[in-house]
């Protein structure tokens, strides 16, 4: 493509922008290294010096301003505009208004992040936890993943802290997240700073969630404690679920047919590979 340009000659006064929608790994969730700190290149040699970076916090949401921004494109107003143009980092120099934190949801999940912090909120809907309430073990990957799906599920689940309702990482000093310091009350006014910045987020959408945002069908922490002890416990392989023989499952007649035919598989596997 850049070939191309040159061929056209309009490569100079072309913005060309490289950036993925996720993560080279564990696709479909919210941890900083995966799913929402994701490579962003830029090149426009008439507008932005060669080699120019910027550590400031930008989403994909920036993309249409900016464009806007160059073109010289009257917006109208009625045209809402969540995201601002990306201009002024062009040069290297972040203006002193930017932005100090981001916001990002997926499913059960919401999350704000600053350049240090990361804070992660997971609260399931009341038709989600009754599904989860009334699932096996070995499809609570798949009925606690953020958005009910297997895969998001079990690849989540390499990481201990996946399913834990409330997640606080310095990401400065912790990028991978394997250290939820949300428990921990030396970081308590971090946390409630961080929980604060995020209500401030969900009060925007008028959307409920949680006890953040209350209404419908929103449900506070501490209803799926009993899977959440279970589902940290599983040993996940590829997409097989290994299921700890001491762990307590759920009595087979509250489950449904299906659902104990694929309990019973599953322990057959396990059996055979012993």
């Amino acid at each position: 493509m850049l070939k191309k340009l040159d061929e056209l000659g309009i490569a100079d006064n072309t913005l060309v922008v490289f950036i993925t929608d996720h993560g080279s790994n564990m696709k479909g969730s919210l941890f900083r290294l995966d799913g929402t700190n994701v490579p962003c290149i830029m090149r426009w040699p008439r507008g932005m010096a060669s080699g120019v970076q910027s550590d400031e916090l930008i989403q994909n949401i920036d993309l249409v301003p900016t464009f806007f921004d160059l073109a010289g494109a009257t917006v109208p107003s009625a045209y809402q505009i969540d995201g601002r143009s990306l201009k002024p980092l062009f040069q290297g120099d972040a203006p002193d208004d930017w932005r100090e934190h981001l916001y990002f949801e997926m499913g059960a999940a919401r999350a704000v992040a600053t350049k240090d912090w990361k804070y992660t909120a997971i609260r399931y809907a009341k038709e989600n936890i009754d599904a989860i309430q009334r699932s096996t073990v070995v499809n609570l990957p798949k009925n606690m993943a953020y958005i009910g799906r297997s895969g998001i599920g079990v690849r989540g689940a390499s990481n201990p802290n996946f399913f834990e309702p409330d997640q606080l990482y310095c990401v400065r000093q912790d990028p991978a997240e394997k250290r939820n310091l949300a428990a921990n009350p030396e970081y308590a006014e971090q946390l409630a700073a961080m929980r604060a910045r995020l209500t401030e987020c969900l009060t925007q959408f008028d959307r409920p969630f949680g006890e953040f945002v209350s209404g419908g069908n929103a449900a506070g922490p501490g209803q799926v404690d009993r899977q959440l002890k279970q589902v940290k416990r599983l040993k996940i392989q590829g997409k097989n679920v290994i299921l700890p023989e001491d762990l307590e499952t759920k009595p087979a007649e509250q489950a449904t047919s299906k659902e104990q035919r694929q309990l019973q598989r599953e322990r057959r596997r396990q059996e055979r590979q012993k």
